[in-house]
């Protein structure tokens, strides 16, 4: 597979879950901008759930999720 940039990255992640959704009988929302606070909105059962994916890829046979969430202002990025 080509190396892929980050965005193609996460576009592949939120094609996959969008993919699994529908596979699962929910109804699957995309917001009309980038910059909402989630990738996907689901409905299912009178429910809506909002839905952010991340891409990782496995190293060795495992998949490690880092618990840290980032931002950026004025100061600089930060992590926590």
């Amino acid at each position: 597979m080509v190396t892929h940039h980050t965005k193609n990255k996460g576009d592949l992640g939120v094609a996959k879950a969008f993919c699994d959704l529908v596979e699962k009988g929910f109804i699957v929302l995309f917001p009309a901008t980038e910059h909402a606070p989630f990738d996907l909105a689901a409905y299912k059962d009178n429910s809506f759930i909002r839905i952010q994916v991340k891409y990782r890829r496995a190293v060795n046979g495992s998949v490690q999720i880092p618990m840290k969430s980032w931002w950026t202002d004025t100061n600089g990025s930060h992590g926590k």
